[in-house]
């Protein structure tokens, strides 16, 4: 996948740390980019204005959905 962690740290923004270890999957027809810290489930989540799901694990950030991510200047491909 072509994002980096500082590519993805200017979408969540700067108050959120982000491990720099990640797995990454990008869904070409939903244009939809899922990276994962941490696989399981969550037990909090929030939706930003963005249109970036965070999802959360007794405080710790385990992944991120980026909605429309083409839109967003990354390069992305389907692998």
């Amino acid at each position: 996948m072509a994002i980096d962690v500082t590519e993805l740290q200017e979408i969540v923004g700067n108050d959120t740390r982000l491990p720099h270890d990640f797995d990454s999957y990008y869904d070409k027809e939903a244009d939809v980019l899922y990276v994962t810290f941490e696989p399981g489930p969550s037990d909090d989540s929030d939706f930003t204005p963005e249109s970036v799901v965070l999802r959360y694990r007794e405080g710790r950030l385990i992944s991120v959905t980026l909605l429309n991510a083409s839109k967003r200047g990354i390069q992305l491909d389907d692998r």
